[in-house]
């Protein structure tokens, strides 16, 4: 550092690489798609089905799964974890088992 030197020097930042955002063709489509976010983990503060909580990790194998943030929701009712009438049941549904994605599509019909 020169002490003499009584100019400002505007020093830009690195640019940093982003990701690439990847286009699909659901035009069709009403869901809403998180591209990019600021946050370290974006599943602590939107909502998402139980079964993808950054909070209480889900295990398929466990007995129960009832543990769940202020966030999650019923995978099968579509409504908050904490207004799910048969969570004790629902609490393990997630979208890799057809049994847990035939009833999703029961209730939603």
């Amino acid at each position: 550092i020169n002490d003499d030197d009584d100019e400002v020097d505007i020093v830009e930042p690195p640019e940093t690489k982003r990701p690439r955002m990847q286009t699909t063709n659901q035009s069709e489509s009403d869901d809403i798609e998180v591209l990019q976010s600021n946050v370290s983990n974006p599943l602590t503060l939107y909502p998402h089905p139980r079964h993808t909580c950054a909070v209480h990790v889900f295990n398929p194998l466990a007995k129960t799964n009832e543990a769940y943030c202020p966030k999650c929701y019923c995978y099968v009712c579509d409504t908050l974890a904490s207004e799910c009438e048969m969570w004790m049941e629902h609490c393990n549904a997630h979208d890799k088992d057809i049994k847990w994605i035939a009833r999703r599509a029961c209730r939603r019909e």
